[in-house]
């Protein structure tokens, strides 16, 4: 197990940004917040899945909604208060927590909840990277329960689904009210054993992301080319090089949807 600390979340929000691929919303404004959370709370231990033993009660959260408006309307403590929603609908304590995706601003947000229970989060995710909608979790592909799930916004509103035909009803009917919520919402989904995590999750997406970022970071400061630090950190190819010559966003539908051209 390690532990956060200011200079760990500085590697992890250049990885989340490297491995959400555009997605996830904006790693910046999440290192801040997790920045300001651990500075009261202290810092948080990830623990590698292979220590979680079986009677684990953990939780995934994260964000949903637009990046577009996340940038404007930052979130608070809505992931952890989306926790003692889903907890108090359970009756289940959980005993740590994970991340929904490791990608972009959604990489702390278990890392947020957590500091703010005082519990640890596990070194791994649902995704691998960052995905647009809930039922690309591989929780749910590999049979994991897709409901309760507890939705809250900053205003204080708590939305339970309870019951949904698979988990992309549960993404729909979420994503619609997220859309009354304002485009920015945070959940929790129902507690899960660390069996089931073990079976489920991608493991250590965190650390991976704080590798890349460290790789990245030390990349800068000896003025090397940060792509090929990320691709002696880890598996992966050139496909293209380009320069960016314009970019278009728009906030449709709940989510951020955008043209790039290079």
């Amino acid at each position: 197990m390690w532990y956060t600390n200011e200079d760990a979340l500085d590697s992890i929000a250049i990885g989340a940004g490297i491995l959400g691929t555009g997605g996830g919303g904006n790693p910046y404004t999440g290192k801040l917040r997790a920045k300001e959370v651990l500075k009261h709370n202290g810092p948080v231990g990830v623990v590698p899945l292979n220590e979680l033993s079986d009677n684990e009660a953990v939780v995934c959260v994260g964000g949903i909604g637009s990046p577009t408006c996340d940038v404007e309307k930052l979130r608070g403590l809505e992931s952890y208060h989306a926790l003692k929603a889903i907890e108090s609908y359970s009756q289940v304590q959980a005993t740590a927590l994970i991340c929904n995706e490791i990608g972009g601003g959604n990489s702390f947000e278990a890392m947020i909840a957590a500091s703010s229970a005082g519990l640890n989060v596990v070194d791994g995710d649902g995704m691998g990277r960052a995905f647009p909608e809930l039922q690309m979790k591989t929780f749910f592909i590999y049979g994991a329960p897709f409901v309760p799930m507890s939705l809250c916004d900053e205003k204080g509103n708590v939305i339970y689904i309870t019951e949904a035909l698979n988990a992309k009803w549960v993404e729909r009917l979420a994503r619609a009210a997220t859309i009354q919520m304002g485009c920015v919402a945070a959940y929790a989904l129902n507690p899960m054993s660390g069996e089931q995590i073990r079976n489920t999750a991608v493991p250590g997406t965190l650390s991976l992301t704080r590798r890349i970022g460290e790789a990245v970071r030390k990349a800068r400061q000896k003025h090397e080319d940060p792509v090929e630090a990320i691709l002696r950190t880890h598996p992966g190819k050139i496909l293209f090089e380009g320069k960016i010559t314009d970019l278009e966003r728009q906030t449709t539908g709940g989510f951020a949807r955008g043209r790039v051209k290079i």
